[in-house]
């Protein structure tokens, strides 16, 4: 008599009816030690395998130097030796973004695409529908009527921007998804409001439970140099309602 069949039926329903213990996966981490196992590489310094080093087969070295080369181009919008930026890209080379444990690798921890200002790799202009270039006198005049717009170029010290509108409290709704839960305490943002189109900072921290009308949020105080604001958050730490207690302005999410 033959055994094997039904030993291998077992094994098969052992898998369909506990699949996650049958195909259970680990991640391993962040790989320690030399990056590809390679002594040599380095972050900004890939190298090929062996068998492509040795130019086995003929022509493969030179490949792979010349797809490194393209790795590493920097593309320009136009008037530049290397153009094709379009308006949605990514980033301005491959590498800029594949970078770890090296070049041709994956994505960093912060993620790059928050720099392309900050870097100079783009460039943001804003403009008042139906407005006109101010005249040099009108630039000068802060009791101004007409409507106007004038260029002026801004520096952040950081790469992460938050335009905050005093006519738009939705927009302070990204400061909690930029805020470090795991750390908490006073942290500090970089901030543009148009109104006043002068760089700025704000400080955010988190102040714990709060009850507002029998209901219970997360409580964030955001101040400027002049004005506090308070945010109320969910327990996805999305916002549901601010205050503004200077200004008795109140603004519940529906």
């Amino acid at each position: 008599m033959k055994t094997g069949r039904p030993a291998s039926i077992l094994s098969l329903l052992a898998i369909l009816l506990f699949p996650g213990t049958a195909l259970a996966q680990t991640d391993p981490g962040v790989r320690t030690g030399a990056i590809n196992g390679q002594a040599g590489a380095t972050p900004t310094n890939p190298l090929p395998l062996a068998s492509v080093a040795a130019n086995s087969p003929t022509g493969s070295l030179e490949f792979f130097q010349n797809g490194l080369a393209r790795f590493e181009e920097v593309e320009v919008v136009s008037g530049g030796s290397n153009n094709g930026l379009g308006p949605r890209f990514n980033f301005n080379q491959c590498s800029g973004c594949h970078s770890q444990p090296t070049i041709g690798g994956t994505s960093p921890p912060a993620n790059p695409e928050f720099t392309v200002i900050a870097n100079g790799i783009a460039s943001v202009t804003v403009e008042m529908e139906g407005a006109r270039p101010c005249t040099p006198d009108e630039i000068k005049d802060p009791n101004r009527k007409q409507p106007c717009f004038f260029e002026q170029n801004l520096s952040f010290e950081s790469p992460h921007i938050v335009v905050l509108d005093n006519n738009l409290y939705h927009q302070y709704a990204v400061l909690p998804r930029l805020y470090d839960w795991s750390k908490r305490g006073p942290q500090t943002f970089s901030v543009l409001i148009p109104q006043e189109l002068m760089p700025g900072t704000i400080t955010a921290e988190a102040i714990g439970s709060a009850k507002l009308d029998g209901k219970s949020y997360e409580g964030f105080r955001v101040n400027t140099t002049d004005l506090e604001v308070d945010l109320y958050l969910d327990s996805a730490h999305r916002l549901m309602r601010l205050e503004v207690p200077a200004a008795k302005v109140s603004v519940i999410r529906d």
